[in-house]
């Protein structure tokens, strides 16, 4: 990536610090530079159809689930370990009116959300954990 031009040279001044940050920020095409940055990107795991039953893949693979719901769906979480999170999309299809049973997901009150059941509806529910143990679940 070219250098960006300094009012009265690099040296010491706004440029030099701008310009190191560029080169350290930025790959050589301009792209940004993931690795350096400390940036974090989701990967993102896309169900098209769920089917009656969707087990999620570990953190470590995605962080982020789009299931569109084709049919009423038991949902697995995975193995939780302390300090994870994943949030999940839920679709319902043009049909909708489909509902989800959670296995391994704590909730406020002790109860899963209510899901919105009109047709293309979207909820997104986030989980984390703390505890090495369980996933606690919120809208």
């Amino acid at each position: 990536m070219a250098r960006l031009p300094t009012p009265s040279g690099d040296d010491g001044n706004w440029g030099t610090i701008l310009n190191e940050y560029l080169e350290t920020e930025h790959n050589e095409d301009g792209t940004h530079n993931m690795a350096s940055s400390g940036l974090v990107t989701e990967i993102v795991n896309t169900v098209a159809s769920s089917g009656t039953t969707e087990t999620l893949p570990a953190p470590s693979t995605a962080t982020l689930h789009d299931i569109t719901l084709t049919d009423n769906c038991t949902i697995t979480l995975p193995t939780a370990v302390a300090g994870q999170s994943l949030t999940v999309l839920l679709r319902q299809d043009v049909t909708g009116s489909r509902t989800v049973t959670w296995t391994s997901a704590l909730w406020s009150g002790g109860t899963a959300p209510t899901l919105t059941t009109t047709a293309n509806a979207l909820d997104i529910l986030v989980f984390i954990c703390i505890d090495g143990s369980n996933w606690m679940g919120f809208v």
